[in-house]
């Protein structure tokens, strides 16, 4: 998930020698690390310095060569994206499952969501789904169901 460990000039070799006919896309985490843990923790540390700053990622998602969906832990992070960048759509992380004001928010961009289920029930799932629903078209819904024990809380 940061293969770049941090560094936007590891990032742009990534992207460059990934432009293979076959990948329709890419999906980024963008975020700040105090949303993710507390300041002096290790888990802050840890996300610190695997984090890109704004600043560097206008700088790369401009040049990115093809369509990118961002990954977003907070809304702070979705309305800087919403405002700043030109993603195709969403990722919302299977740690966010439960802010409701969050998935509504994106929810109401209409543009594609991938909802992180790895974890959930499956009324728990049937009630995202309801929200995102009411707000959007459910054509551009996207189910990752992945290999997590539990939710990540932070």
């Amino acid at each position: 998930a940061s293969a770049h460990k941090g560094s936007p000039e590891k990032l742009e070799q990534i992207l460059n020698s990934f432009k293979i006919p076959g990948i329709d896309f890419y999906k980024f985490q963008v975020y700040t690390p105090n949303h993710l843990g507390l300041i002096g923790s290790d888990t802050y540390e840890l996300f610190n310095s695997l984090s890109i700053k704004y600043d560097d990622w206008a700088n790369i998602l401009t040049r990115c060569p093809k369509p990118y969906f961002l990954e977003i832990f907070d809304i702070e992070g979705f309305i800087h994206a919403e405002s700043n960048f030109n993603s195709i759509g969403y990722k919302i992380h299977t740690t966010n499952i439960d802010e409701f004001e969050l998935i509504t928010k994106v929810a109401k961009t209409n543009k594609k969501i991938i909802l992180s289920i790895s974890g959930l029930t499956d009324i728990e799932i049937i009630k995202r789904l309801f929200i995102m629903e009411r707000n959007m078209d459910k054509n551009n819904i996207y189910l990752s169901l992945g290999h997590q024990i539990g939710r990540a809380h932070v």
